[in-house]
């Protein structure tokens, strides 16, 4: 199953402890959304303030966490600072009007400002791939088409980057495509689209999530060890986000386990 079938039908989560940021303990969509999930058996428990939310998570007392409706710049903060991390990775869960779920990212305003922090971003996802249990076939944007080059600033280097991006991906041996700004071609065969920047990228969702009909179910932080999943203030459900924690959570163990087992096998 992907992600969005486990997300609709969810898998066995009893137990699993996720928490939730709140701006306040009378936050009535939060304390609905968690209801919610725990009618699915998850336990979920309520932060408002960042610190409580992340040191819970590093302590071990959740499996994990979920922003709500806590402010991002002051929680990403935190996170950076107790992971002792330079910056996040947020890869952005969606689905499109026509039920096609994809990962989008950069997809903060911030995030990925540099040739390099997109070839680390490829890493991880090669990483993270398995718990995502997917093939990453990734479409890489430019700013413009190639023959858009000299139309505006910023174009022809917008265009080297994506290429650079996708030499990079196969090196690591991922599936990629360069598909200049054409995202409506893109979006056909690949299920990780990877945008010229993070602003591109933050229109991209905004677009798609509060225009276009479409839906996301939460940013998975993908280069810390624990399960974060980020999300935008401006949602008015916030149960699909504590369910896509949890069951990242559960196909984490679930692959853990599987290794464990391959390497005792081996051994014998």
């Amino acid at each position: 199953m992907n992600l969005l079938e486990e997300i609709q039908k969810p898998p066995d989560l009893t137990g699993i402890k996720v928490g939730i940021g709140a701006l306040s303990a009378n936050d009535s969509v939060i304390r609905l959304s968690a209801e919610d999930a725990e009618r699915a058996g998850m336990e979920v428990t309520i932060y408002t303030n960042p610190e409580g939310l992340v040191d819970a998570l590093v302590s071990g007392e959740i499996d994990a966490a979920t922003r709500g409706t806590l402010d991002a710049g002051t929680t990403l903060e935190v996170i950076r600072e107790r992971f002792d991390v330079d910056h996040v990775l947020r890869v952005a869960y969606m689905k499109t009007a026509f039920e096609k779920p994809f990962f989008l990212a950069p997809v903060g305003v911030d995030d990925c400002p540099t040739l390099e922090d997109k070839y680390a971003l490829l890493e991880w996802v090669l990483k993270y791939s398995k718990v995502f249990n997917i093939f990453p076939r990734i479409g890489v944007l430019s700013g413009g088409r190639l023959a858009d080059v000299g139309k505006a600033p910023g174009i022809e280097e917008s265009i080297e980057e994506a290429r650079a991006v996708v030499k990079r991906a196969q090196e690591l041996g991922l599936s990629a495509r360069f598909y200049e700004i054409l995202i409506e071609d893109a979006i056909k065969s690949s299920n990780i689209i990877i945008s010229p920047d993070g602003v591109s990228g933050n229109l991209i969702f905004r677009t798609l999530y509060y225009l276009g009909s479409g839906d996301s179910y939460g940013a998975p932080i993908i280069n810390i060890p624990r399960v974060f999943v980020d999300t935008s203030r401006g949602k008015s459900d916030y149960t699909s986000a504590i369910k896509l924690a949890a069951i990242l959570v559960n196909r984490a163990r679930r692959h853990a386990e599987s290794e464990r087992k391959e390497e005792k096998a081996e051994a014998e």
